[in-house]
């Protein structure tokens, strides 16, 4: 936590200012009390909420960010302002409604140059020392004005063919958004095979305050849905894609008529990226009635069969999940902690076997993953030997372990688990069996020849499914049209 002495940078607190917008400080001290307006702030005024510059107001902060009010308290205004020169002012957060870092480093291409397009504390300072006496804008009229300062780079009447990914306006964290960013990032890349512009967008009526998801490190600009349909005005082909959890609500949020006139102006798809859940499929006939030519992809091959194709009446594609950034390469056992990070999955074994794990093993540091930035999680699954989930089983936490050289434990089920992945030691057939097993498993397998020879035994089977590469592969086919179940 920054100290009360470092509170008061040059960003956070301006005796003028400070003077200026309280008139019973300014009444008490004058103009010239600067010294014991910064001593007001220090001991009184930071608590009390009153903002010390143009740059931070800490109940606009708390306010914007909720993640933020329930680390430090919704009241907790010198956690806010230590949270924001911590941590936020890198992530590009606003302080203050009156200064927005990333519109400013948008809207400056000579600052941006000096500075790199993602160092908002010297863009902050340079609108301080600079900006201001020059006359530029700290701020954008409107978060919509903002998305086309953006989108300027192109003239969006020239667009012909466009890729929106559609995600919520409501930020949250979750692995099918993490997906849903990775799949962006890499249909940005295959412009060659699908020659279209690749936008995110807002999901339809949810535009938010916010251009940028920010609860994890990213560079994605998110438009408002309504301001890309109007600017994009002559285009030919549009492909949405729309999350399983959205994708029965857009019709009723657009309505039938919206489609129909945009059908007569151009080509329209919508594709249904299913990243685990059971699809109702008269809500699939619906949408298909109203877009003929609807698809569903689907991350996890239990979903890509004949079956589900014949009951969703549309045609299925496989498309793994990948939730990194980068391809997840491995680390040396010698590299790693012996911690064992926990899914944040709800499950009636999860408290005993913890205890069970925590009695016989006082020494293992174990991490449950809750309400965790993104970053932070990573750089745990990178560290730790051992993961445990109490979730679908074959998901991101036990595959993701396996990607970074360590050993995860699950307990099988036969809807996410092949035949073949079985027969691993480390997944068990109830969890009865895990708690009986799972101490002296991590024990035998705490060695850097052990635990390197498992995880050889474990990665190819994981392979055949999971990893960038195939993420890539079956994406590229998608563009091309060459389905799995067409």
């Amino acid at each position: 936590m920054t100290n009360t002495a470092e509170i008061a940078t040059i960003l956070t607190f301006d005796p003028t200012y400070y003077l200026q917008e309280y008139v019973d400080l300014l009444d008490s001290y004058g103009e010239s009390g600067q010294e014991a307006a910064k001593q007001h702030w220090l001991n009184c005024g930071i608590d009390e909420g009153r903002r010390g510059s143009l740059f931070f107001d800490p109940k606009y902060y708390l306010n914007q960010y909720q993640d933020v009010a329930q680390a430090v308290g919704p009241a907790n205004y010198g956690g806010a302002i230590s949270h924001w020169l911590e941590i936020g002012l890198n992530e590009g957060r606003r302080g203050s409604e009156e200064f927005d870092p990333v519109y400013y480093i948008l809207a400056n291409q000579d600052v941006a140059n000096a500075y790199g397009n993602e160092n908002y504390e010297e863009a902050t300072k340079h609108f301080l020392r600079f900006g201001q006496s020059e006359g530029r804008l700290g701020r954008g009229e409107a978060a919509i004005s903002r998305q086309h300062l953006a989108l300027l780079a192109e003239d969006p009447a020239s667009i012909k063919k466009l890729i929106l990914f559609l995600v919520p306006g409501q930020e949250f964290f979750s692995g099918g958004i993490l997906s849903i960013f990775s799949l962006y990032r890499l249909s940005r890349s295959m412009e060659a095979i699908h020659g279209a512009r690749v936008l995110m967008c807002y999901f339809p009526g949810e535009a938010g305050a916010d251009f940028k998801y920010r609860k994890f490190r990213n560079e994605v600009v998110i438009y408002p849905y309504e301001t890309i349909l109007d600017a994009c005005c002559n285009t030919s082909e549009i492909l949405f894609h729309v999350p399983c959890y959205a994708f029965s609500q857009l019709i009723p949020r657009l309505g039938k008529h919206f489609f129909d006139e945009l059908q007569q102006r151009c080509a329209v798809r919508v594709n249904v990226l299913n990243q685990g859940t059971m699809l109702d499929g008269s809500l699939v006939q619906c949408l298909k009635e109203v877009v003929a030519n609807t698809t569903l992809t689907t991350a996890h091959p239990s979903y890509c069969t004949q079956e589900q194709r014949l009951g969703w009446g549309a045609p299925l594609h496989l498309l793994p999940a990948w939730f990194y950034p980068d391809d997840a390469p491995a680390r040396p056992f010698e590299t790693k902690r012996d911690l064992l990070i926990v899914s944040p999955d709800e499950s009636p074994w999860r408290e005993t076997v913890l205890e069970t794990i925590a009695a016989a093993m006082p020494q293992l540091e174990i991490q449950v993953i809750q309400d965790m930035p993104f970053d932070k999680y990573i750089s745990l699954e990178k560290e730790a030997k051992w993961s445990l989930t109490f979730g679908e089983g074959m998901d991101a936490y036990f595959i993701g372990i396996f990607l970074r050289g360590g050993i995860g434990f699950s307990v099988y089920n036969d809807f996410f688990f092949t035949d073949d992945q079985q027969g691993f030691q480390t997944v068990y057939p109830s969890y009865d069996v895990l708690q009986k097993r799972i101490v002296d498993d991590i024990k035998s397998l705490n060695s850097k020849e052990k635990m390197e020879s498992y995880n050889s035994k474990v990665r190819p089977v994981l392979d055949r499914t999971w990893g960038p590469e195939k993420t890539r592969k079956a994406l590229a086919s998608f563009y091309r049209g060459d389905l799995t179940l067409p």
